[in-house]
């Protein structure tokens, strides 16, 4: 948490807003504000890809942490089965998001194609489920209550979303809102 707040802020304190996302943004920021030799610049689609994908990379670490100490009970298996199921789909709707995809709420292109035909938030849909199972692999049924924090978190930021994408797409968004689940 410590060295967290120190990315965010540069110094540690509680840090109220600490998300993946705003961890993202914010090494993103220090990178290119340090390079003073314009690399970071020059090569900034390589390592913004790379944190683009980093939440992927820090639920792949888990997983594989989860799996190799958790205990070999009935959770054990019901989360390695929902993980298998959902990862599939996480990193598709990630993929399909393509150059759209932004750790804060922005309105570069209206994706309707793939997932997002049938789930308007689909990296939020699998993603909670993926890491539902990757918590109950590794704490049993307590991962429930992780789990609905980060559900009420999830729902808050894809209204946020929403709210950015019907004030810049009008009547086209809401046209895709009505033909699609959550």
């Amino acid at each position: 948490m410590a060295l967290s707040c120190w990315l965010l802020h540069g110094r540690v304190a509680a840090c109220p807003e600490l998300s993946l996302g705003s961890i993202e943004a914010t090494l993103w920021a220090r990178l290119v504000a340090s390079d003073t030799s314009g690399v970071a610049r020059q090569n900034g689609g390589i390592v913004r890809t790379a944190l683009r994908w980093l939440d992927i990379v820090v639920y792949l670490v888990f997983l594989a942490f989860a799996v190799q100490f958790g205990p070999r009970v009935t959770t054990w298996y019901v989360g390695l089965c929902l993980c298998a199921a959902a990862v599939p789909f996480w990193f598709a709707a990630r993929w399909q998001l393509g150059a759209s995809f932004s750790v804060r709420p922005d309105a570069r292109e209206l994706v309707t194609q793939g997932l997002y035909s049938k789930f308007r938030h689909p990296v939020y849909v699998f993603g909670s489920v993926a890491w539902f199972g990757a918590l109950l692999i590794l704490l049993g049924w307590r991962a429930l209550i992780i789990w609905l924090v980060v559900v009420a978190i999830e729902i808050v930021r894809a209204r946020r979303e929403e709210r950015v994408l019907a004030e810049a797409f009008g009547p086209e968004y809401e046209a895709y809102q009505s033909t699609t689940w959550f």
